[in-house]
């Protein structure tokens, strides 16, 4: 009997049994300590198949959202939190946004090797803009942080440790501007309260009057954005 859908195997040693994820973004994922047999995999597919069902028509919305998404020519992709179209041409190697539209030129036009010069642009102008935002947040709010590094996670849009470090996800050049800059605030607020205490909130809110809009923007399209980014990461 064959799968009525789709699913990708992920081997992981630390789990204990196979178990099922499954996510809009990744749809249904096997997940095993070790090899199993299909026969075994089979099997359990059976044994949970109304599950599976259910929880995959869950998801079918978002799933249908992400569609309206693809990297490709007259394809779409975000930016800053709004959706921009993407025109491909072939010409001089550069990417430049106009007017909501994301022109990339290069001499070879082939999938992969656009995404691998979208991938590099959009990684280099994380940066830039991120350590920027940093420098100015950090002066403004007489904080100083060690080091950035730039980060693509797909749980977290940042982090800082004991030591001032602060790890900054490129994803967020998805999210909107206020985004950005909440989570900048929220990591460099970590310098003085590596908690989230009343004080910790403060000193955030003495600096945003973004952040539940933030939280919630990105708790709302952070599936979103992990599909979009998928594509050409």
């Amino acid at each position: 009997m064959e799968s009525e859908y789709s699913y990708k195997v992920v081997l992981n040693p630390r789990a204990k049994r196979l178990s099922f994820s499954i996510s809009p973004v990744d749809g249904l994922s096997i997940i095993m300590p070790r090899q199993l047999s299909d026969k075994y995999v089979k099997k359990m597919l059976r044994k949970y198949n109304s599950w599976i069902k259910q929880q995959l028509k869950k998801i079918e919305p978002q799933q249908k959202q992400f569609a309206k998404y693809k990297f490709q020519h007259y394809g779409n992709t975000i930016l800053h939190g709004l959706p921009h179209e993407l025109n491909i041409s072939t010409g001089t190697r550069k990417i430049e946004i106009i007017d909501n539209v994301v022109n990339i030129s290069n001499q070879s036009i082939a999938t992969r090797d656009i995404k691998k010069l979208y991938f590099s642009w959009i990684k280099r102008t994380a940066r830039d803009n991120l350590k920027q935002k940093l420098d100015n947040y950090s002066e403004q709010m007489n904080v100083k942080y060690r080091r950035l590094s730039i980060r693509g996670q797909k749980t977290m849009w940042g982090s800082c440790s004991q030591q001032g470090s602060i790890s900054m996800n490129w994803k967020l050049m998805c999210a909107p501007i206020y985004a950005q800059d909440y989570v900048v605030i929220h990591e460099l607020s970590h310098i003085n309260h590596l908690n989230h205490s009343k004080s910790f909130w403060k000193l955030v809110n003495q600096h945003t009057d973004n952040a539940t809009i933030s939280k919630n923007w990105l708790k709302r399209y952070g599936d979103l954005i992990q599909f979009v980014t998928s594509q050409y990461s």
